[in-house]
């Protein structure tokens, strides 16, 4: 015959068993549940190149006050870009988002980004901001013909951009060689 168990063996009813399992699971569901979203949605992604873009750009001398960030068509990338740049500078200015700009004070923004929720008004606001020493980012390829200088794009599902050499030098700013190595070059 076999040898007692070392420790004593107590059968746990199947009613209390099924109690342990479902606090269980539960207790799995609920940590599931309440885990952060992944970091690098495309909002977030694209309102840290935004940032990194306009560190990259050298502004005219004359450019002082306040580094205005003004979005267009994207509330969600505005709100991702007002967390990312609270408290911060580039140089000695102060950085700041506007959401929702009205499109005839876009010209005192140094940062444009029209998102593809505004389709309707891109091209205009494009068209407003031709020339003018405002970096100009999109999402539609053809807006280059009008002035936007980067072009946001996905490629196997990663943000990329590319960056239209006529609209920069129409829009008279200047961009690091670092910032240009890292783009598809569009527009010689």
């Amino acid at each position: 015959m076999g040898r007692p168990p070392a420790f004593p063996v107590t059968r746990i009813p199947a009613s209390r068993w099924k109690r342990y399992v479902h606090f269980a699971i539960g207790l799995v569901v609920s940590i599931c549940a309440t885990a952060q979203p992944p970091v690098s949605d495309e909002a977030s992604v694209k309102a840290g190149f935004l940032v990194n873009f306009a560190k990259f750009v050298d502004w005219p001398a004359t450019a002082s006050g306040t580094l205005d960030f003004c979005v267009i068509g994207d509330d969600r990338l505005a709100q991702d870009l007002e967390t990312y740049v609270a408290g911060k500078q580039i140089g000695s200015r102060p950085l700041a988002v506007r959401a929702r700009p009205d499109l005839a004070l876009l010209d005192t923004c140094s940062v444009v980004y029209i998102g593809r929720e505004r389709k309707k008004i891109a091209s205009q606001a494009a068209l407003l901001l031709a020339g003018k020493q405002v970096l100009t980012v999109s999402e539609f390829p053809d807006l280059a013909a009008q002035g936007a200088v980067i072009n946001f794009f996905l490629d196997d599902e990663r943000v990329r951009f590319e960056v239209h050499l006529a609209a920069l030098r129409r829009a008279g700013l200047k961009i690091s060689s670092k910032l240009l190595s890292l783009a598809r070059i569009a527009g010689q």
